[in-house]
């Protein structure tokens, strides 16, 4: 018949030199406590180095468990320290806990579990634990998760800002698509200045940064200076994001419209009222009713149609450049090839990388966990 200690040495997965020594019920505290000791005449490692060291001496130790019959499970007994001559005295390693930690490690993969899906408050109230204790799990999860991902490829980069408060409270966001499963933010940090994204880059080792091949951004140059002064050949590499690019096409033709409409409105015409969805919206995404609108003015000898026209151009053939912009002699749109000249290069740098933060920009409108991975 199985006894109680060996029953939670299966439950626990020990091997040598581990093993349980009693299993005590306290029922007042409603509690069950494990004590573990190690066999006679076992050595121990350094857990920095791990080369073979003498037994320093003993110090009790706990870890909490996962429950039993709704009974706190606890972990406990005297661990051997050993000294090292490089690294002095320390903990020896235990299978079943992640050093510093106060829990097992299929405690803490439960209070993981528990967290992806509510808040901390919640969490550590279902765990019947302080929410610092919550806290720290998820802390130690989250460091984890970005050692791993520290040691992935990092070849194709975006770089992002969110407002996250009224005003002007940014964020600056990173994340890597070399991966599978998608876009993985890397660093989250408050500002948008050259330190905000140069902070992300020097935190990356050499080898890591040489191997990058594309970074997708928009047209803020904090963040192009930050990546040029760190990223080797950046310049080659640095995607102008279109998405950011059309919002300014689209930007200026709204002001030729809106200009238009009230020379138009002066003359005594309403052609173009309430149609600055119909200008904006790609021509595949039109209702039938814009259809319709649109074949009744597109003859007109419009500066907007000019504009739109221009607009849809640099929608489907990125290469081309302004040499219809500048003969509309339309200030704004002007203003956008003027823009396109500046960043030309890195504006091509798509036609190569196929490359865009909408996977970022994606996470980010949809409010999903950033980081605990």
């Amino acid at each position: 018949m199985m006894t109680s200690k060996e029953l939670y040495e299966g439950i626990l997965g020990l091997k040598s030199p581990w093993m349980v020594d009693a299993v005590n019920l306290k029922t007042a505290e409603k509690e069950v406590r494990v004590v573990v000791r190690y066999r006679e005449g076992s050595r121990f490692v350094c857990p920095e180095c791990g080369k073979r060291m003498p037994l320093y001496d003993h110090r009790d130790r706990r870890w909490r468990h996962l429950d039993t019959c709704q009974m706190k499970t606890i972990l406990e007994g005297r661990f051997p320290r050993v000294e090292c001559a490089e690294h002095g005295v320390l903990d020896v390693e235990v299978p079943w806990a992640e050093k510093g930690s106060r829990w097992t490690l299929m405690f803490e993969a439960l209070a993981i579990m528990l967290l992806k899906d509510s808040d901390v408050t919640a969490a550590a109230t279902a765990l019947r634990i302080s929410w610092e204790g919550a806290w720290a799990i998820a802390e130690r999860a989250v460091a984890r998760g970005l050692e791993q991902r520290r040691q992935a490829p990092l070849k194709q980069v975006l770089v992002d800002e969110k407002a996250f408060r009224k005003g002007h409270d940014d964020l600056t966001l990173v994340a890597n698509t070399s991966g599978e499963g998608g876009a993985k933010v890397e660093h989250i940090t408050e500002g948008r200045d050259t330190e905000s994204l140069a902070s992300f880059w020097k935190a990356q080792r050499p080898e890591r940064l040489a191997e990058v091949e594309a970074i997708a951004m928009d047209l803020h140059r904090p963040y192009w200076e930050a990546t040029v002064a760190h990223v080797p050949g950046a310049i080659a590499k640095i995607v102008h994001d279109r998405f950011h690019l059309m919002r300014h096409v689209q930007e200026g033709l709204n002001t030729v419209r809106k200009q238009e409409h009230r020379q138009l409105q002066e003359e005594g015409f309403d052609l173009l009222k309430a149609t600055k969805y119909l200008w904006l919206k790609n021509p595949s995404d039109w209702t039938p009713e814009q259809k319709h609108d649109f074949q009744a003015i597109k003859t007109a000898n419009l500066m907007t149609s000019k504009a739109w026209a221009m607009k849809e151009t640099i929608r489907h053939l990125w290469s081309y450049r302004s040499v219809r912009v500048a003969r509309t002699k339309l200030r704004p749109m002007m203003k956008v090839a003027d823009m396109f000249e500046r960043h030309l290069d890195n504006i091509l740098t798509f036609c190569r990388h196929r490359l865009t933060t909408a996977a970022l920009v994606s996470a980010i409108s949809q409010n999903r966990p950033l980081v605990i991975s």
